[in-house]
């Protein structure tokens, strides 16, 4: 039987784990836009990894102000997700 190299990915994918994480992850990525609403075209997810999101912002004093939303940002994240996948959201500079 002929597989297609799309289905040897996601059959390899799948058997290791790694499938469900991206999946999650892009499910992040896309609550994440929704919570920021307006300013998430000045955001960039960075990564996800163990339950830390890392996004990107423009400046440090924007990183700051978004890093006293943490907790509202993880509790509507999960809320949305409808699990606690998201522990802790941390901002850095990125240019």
């Amino acid at each position: 039987m002929v597989k297609s190299v799309g289905q040897i990915i996601f059959n390899d994918l799948a058997k290791s784990g790694l499938y469900e994480r991206l999946t999650l992850s892009q499910c992040v990525y896309e609550v994440l836009k929704h919570v920021f609403g307006d300013l998430s075209n000045q955001l960039k997810i960075l990564s996800f990894k163990n339950g830390v999101v890392w996004v990107g912002t423009p400046n440090p004093v924007f990183s700051q102000e978004l890093s006293f939303m943490e907790q509202e940002i993880v509790r509507r994240v999960n809320e949305i997700i409808g699990e606690d996948v998201v522990k802790r959201v941390r901002f850095k500079e990125v240019l």
